[in-house]
């Protein structure tokens, strides 16, 4: 092989090594979120507190980078409440969530297809679904689409 073609091989290995070290451990830099079942949540579970329904979808909507230790280039919109179905999904991987859930119960973003002025939540320590007036105050977990 020419000289011209060692130097290329040479600076090719470089730069492999080079990103071999960078993603040594296999980590990536903390964010505030976790991806789970496809989706990506709000690591904090406890950030906006206990919300009515109207507030904790104004809250959710409105999360962005640098809110609830966020530092994943997430714009204001981008965040939504969780179905129930997604926050049932939730049932095996509490764990990877910070500041352990304080409330069992956590709103979704389903309207109460029985009652007036009533939204549906998720009772997350048997992941039964509730029907619940809108005014009483429950927290919010807010999630995204990757």
């Amino acid at each position: 092989m020419g000289k011209k073609w060692m130097g290329f091989v040479g600076a090719v290995l470089c730069c492999l090594v080079m990103v071999s070290l960078s993603q040594a451990g296999g980590q990536k830099p903390p964010t505030g979120t976790v991806a789970i079942n496809g989706l990506v949540w709000l690591k904090n579970a406890n950030c906006f507190g206990e919300k009515t329904w109207d507030e904790a979808k104004a809250d959710a909507a409105s999360l962005h980078t640098g809110m609830c230790g966020l530092t994943d280039g997430s714009a204001a919109g981008q965040w939504r409440l969780p179905t129930a179905r997604e926050l049932q999904s939730l049932s095996s991987y509490l764990g990877q969530l910070d500041n352990k859930p304080q409330s069992m119960i956590y709103w979704s973003s389903e309207e109460s297809t029985h009652f007036n002025e009533s939204a549906v939540a998720v009772n997350i320590t048997n992941y039964g679904i509730v029907e619940i007036l809108i005014r009483k105050r429950f927290h919010v977990l807010p999630v995204h689409n990757p």
